[in-house]
């Protein structure tokens, strides 16, 4: 779905007196142009989700008698856009052979899905396999990983007040936000020397918003310019923007 009537807000130096040959900026100006932004193709973090993506799911079954089930499996992802995969069977566990045992964390890693982006939603259908009943399964916890957004999202049946989920043939479960403890990243907001050539020349100081991602090595440095626009010469800072 495309949402019309989103303004971007840009911001750019008017052009002043020339001085020499030189034209000095003297002024900032904001201009907003109207666009169309295509809000179904972003994920949670507003990154763009497009082409294919891997989806890590581990599913906990209860250790209460009898909790498991030899039962087929399969779930369906669903994002906030409402926009949901086709069902993928749960049938390889990297973690047991047999999988869905009591007590059991299984791990399942599901290849060349359409990449839709952190995952809001759900749904698991039951059927029986063979000429069994069908077991009565119980869970206790579910999670799902988009590795190529590294979102991770949760379900827990405490949540909904409940120590296990009894499974019925067919369920669809909100999926909470994980919280991302791993990513070690600052932002701040300071004066620092202009690193365009007009800046340089005028001696002139711009407002910088610097933001370190120390997640892993190497640290990694990134400045914006809140004056708009940005130099790409030699001597410029590292990733300015």
């Amino acid at each position: 779905m495309c949402h019309a009537n989103t303004a971007v807000y840009t911001a750019d130096w008017e052009v002043g007196p020339e001085i020499g040959k030189l034209a000095v900026s003297k002024d900032v100006h904001s201009k907003a142009e109207t666009t169309c932004v295509k809000w179904d193709s972003l994920d949670m973090c507003g990154l763009t989700a497009a082409g294919l993506a891997t989806y890590v799911v581990t599913i906990t079954t209860s250790n209460n008698l009898s909790a498991g089930t030899d039962d087929v499996v399969k779930m369906s992802l669903s994002n906030r856009y409402l926009k949901c995969l086709d069902p993928v069977e749960l049938k390889t566990s990297t973690a047991y052979t047999d999988p869905f045992e009591r007590g059991n964390s299984d791990r399942f890693v599901l290849t060349n899905l359409e990449d839709i982006g952190q995952i809001t939603d759900v749904t698991i259908e039951k059927t029986k396999s063979g000429w069994f009943f069908k077991d009565d399964w119980q869970i206790t916890g579910i999670t799902v990983t988009n590795t190529k957004w590294r979102t991770t999202s949760m379900w827990l049946p405490a949540r909904t007040g409940i120590a296990t989920l009894d499974v019925p043939d067919k369920i669809k479960l909100e999926m909470l936000i994980a919280p991302v403890g791993k990513y070690n990243c600052t932002m701040s907001l300071c004066m620092a020397p202009a690193q365009d050539d007009i800046g340089k020349r005028m001696g002139w100081d711009h407002t910088w918003i610097e933001v370190v991602n120390r997640t892993e090595l190497p640290v990694r440095e990134t400045y914006f310019d809140c004056a708009g626009g940005y130099e790409m010469v030699a001597g410029t800072r590292k990733d300015a923007i």
